[in-house]
């Protein structure tokens, strides 16, 4: 390939494959290693297909208050396994689309694990090629945090990956956890007739943005009949033969409530597995790669 720079780009979410295109298009030789699905997190297991599920919702919702404006539609009923295939539809479009803008730029997708064995050696594992370049992007994204609680385990305790496979609906669920994704799955499943229960540990829902909107946020899904907890600690879960029990405390107070499934929704954090940072010597903090501006 001549002289041009050769570039290899660790992971194809919304970080990696922007980032590819752009390289070559300055005229680099850009290789992509993904070892799940490109499109990373925001397309498959985030941003797009909450907003597909959260669509089909406000849909169901718009029909059931139809009367407001003289339309009589009923009640309306959900068919859960065609509302996730529409959202897996949209996720294989966009997902093709990434795959054509990648190819016009010729960029090579290296389907596989990376790890870095030197400053300019990038090694797949599952078949041990070598890759040697001149510049390395890390862009492996994030995985959810795992809570190390008694009872955290089991087919009916799922992260946010694992809710958005589901493919039935249960008729209650707990999520633990009400920042941004865990509240969007709460309007997400309360619209289509679940019973809902949000845990928070923090004062508020949504901690992270202003606390006047976040106050008034929680105002509205608890008018949409979603049953809240701030300030909840959780202590473990106990499993039962139909229902999880959920003991918490808010305060001095202990408290408890049941669910057919829990949602575990306490954030994500960086995945830097198989990297071999360590080794190589990329600094750190909290598990975190440190980088400059």
């Amino acid at each position: 390939m001549g002289d041009k720079l050769k570039v290899a780009v660790i992971g194809g979410g919304s970080g990696g494959y922007p980032a590819a295109i752009r390289a070559a298009r300055l005229g680099a030789e850009v290789a992509l290693i993904e070892n799940d699905l490109l499109g990373g997190v925001c397309l498959n297991r985030g941003c797009i297909p909450t907003k597909a599920l959260l669509q089909s919702g406000e849909i169901l919702k718009t029909i059931k208050d139809s009367g407001i404006f003289g339309i009589q539609c009923g009640d309306g009923k959900v068919d859960f396994r065609a509302v996730i295939s529409r959202k897996n539809s949209v996720i294989q479009q966009l997902r093709r689309g990434v795959e054509r803008l990648l190819a016009a730029k010729k960029i090579k997708i290296i389907k596989g694990t990376a790890t870095l064995l030197d400053p300019s050696t990038v090694q797949i594992l599952e078949t041990e090629d070598k890759i040697k370049v001149d510049k390395i992007i890390i862009a492996t994204g994030s995985r959810p945090i795992k809570l190390d609680i008694n009872g955290f385990e089991g087919p009916d305790i799922l992260d946010s990956d694992k809710f958005l496979e589901m493919e039935d609906l249960p008729k209650s669920v707990v999520i633990i956890g009400g920042g941004v994704i865990g509240v969007e799955f709460a309007q997400i499943l309360n619209r289509m007739g679940v019973e809902l229960t949000i845990l928070e540990l923090m004062e508020n829902l949504v901690p992270e943005i202003d606390k006047e909107i976040a106050q008034g946020l929680e105002k509205s899904i608890i008018e949409e009949g979603i049953k809240v907890f701030t300030k909840a600690e959780i202590k473990g879960i106990t499993h039962g033969k139909d229902l999880k029990t959920i003991i918490f405390t808010v305060g001095e107070e202990s408290k408890k409530c049941k669910a057919e499934r829990v949602i575990v929704s306490v954030g994500r954090r960086p995945d830097l597995s198989h990297l071999n940072v360590d080794t190589i010597g990329l600094a750190q903090e909290n598990n975190t790669l440190i980088v400059n501006e």
